[in-house]
């Protein structure tokens, strides 16, 4: 698989961009605050303006900085799980 030309981030990545920018450089590409919030329509207009360069939607990987506030609340309350 070929490396990507640029590496897009939103959510938690705003938090930590300068450390992303000093790794990646012009590479990397932070969304704007309206385009953090992980919904279908942020998905969706990330797509359509990259149209030209999109893939496939079954080619799509996301990769997670962090695990999601859901299991970070769920942790706090019940303690850590080990995987089984």
């Amino acid at each position: 698989m070929d490396t990507p030309s640029e590496l897009f981030f939103r959510g938690c990545g705003r938090k930590i961009q300068g450390k992303i920018h000093e790794v990646l450089g012009a590479r990397a590409v932070i969304a704007s605050p309206t385009h953090c919030l992980p919904r279908a329509s942020s998905v969706a207009m990330a797509a359509f303006v990259n149209r030209d360069s999109a893939v496939k939607y079954d080619e799509v990987k996301a990769n997670y900085l962090r695990r999601s506030e859901a299991e970070v609340t769920w942790e706090k309350k019940h303690g850590k799980q080990s995987d089984q």
